[in-house]
């Protein structure tokens, strides 16, 4: 990872490119002021920038101003003799992540980059979950949107076939076929009942045998 250390002073740039170094870092790039420093970040950005308030040109609290104004989001140590509550405040106001007073010891200076740097890193995998999360769940909401069109347009093509149909002529399912009907036997309720032993209707048998009663009847009165 690089580091960029922006500092006026020679000597302290030095002392705390030794504590870096000693701490594994190899990467390390000099400047003097805020004008070099932010040369610096355009060209390439570091992964921390140890930065001193009190520099010509352009001072530490403005160049980190700037540089949050530009959205990035690289982690800052401000590494200063300013000690003062209310310039700790405006320094944090301003977007720094964590503070060192001069002088400082290595372990002092070593204890505040890594808790930066785990900071920082801690804070860039939450943003990442959360544009994921984000994007899966747009996509999600992008495809209920399709499903819904779907579903309304079978809906709108259901309607759009039923006139068809009834203008057709075509008969509904449980209509009977004119070949169903045509093969069905009449029931009739006079049904005529089978002829006799003598092969005559049992009706006739019945009406002659009145008729020979009846004249039996009239010999036996005269």
């Amino acid at each position: 990872m690089k580091i960029l250390i922006a500092d006026d002073s020679q000597t302290m740039r030095r002392i705390q490119r030794h504590i870096l170094k000693k701490l594994g870092y190899v990467g390390i790039e000099e400047v003097s002021n805020g004008l070099e420093a932010k040369k610096a970040v355009a060209e390439d950005m570091p992964g921390l920038i140890l930065l001193d308030w009190n520099m010509p040109e352009m001072d530490g609290l403005e160049f980190l101003k700037e540089l949050r104004q530009e959205e990035q989001d690289v982690p800052v140590i401000m590494v200063t003799t300013e000690a003062e509550k209310t310039r700790v405040l405006e320094a944090i106001k301003a977007g720094v992540n964590n503070y060192v007073i001069k002088p400082f010891t290595p372990e002092v200076l070593k204890a505040r980059i890594e808790e930066t740097i785990e900071t920082a890193e801690a804070n860039h995998a939450a943003a990442e979950a959360e544009a994921k999360a984000a994007a899966e769940a747009a996509a999600e909401a992008e495809a209920e949107r399709e499903r819904q069109a779907q579903a309304a347009g079978e809906q709108d093509a259901d309607k759009e076939s039923g006139p068809e149909n009834e203008a057709s002529g075509e008969a509904p399912n449980d209509a009977p076929s004119e070949a169903t009907v045509s093969d069905e036997a009449p029931t009739q309720s006079g049904a005529i009942e089978p002829p006799g032993d003598d092969g005559a209707p049992e009706a006739e048998s019945t009406a002659d045998a009145d008729g020979d009663s009846e004249a039996d009847g009239a010999v036996d009165a005269a």
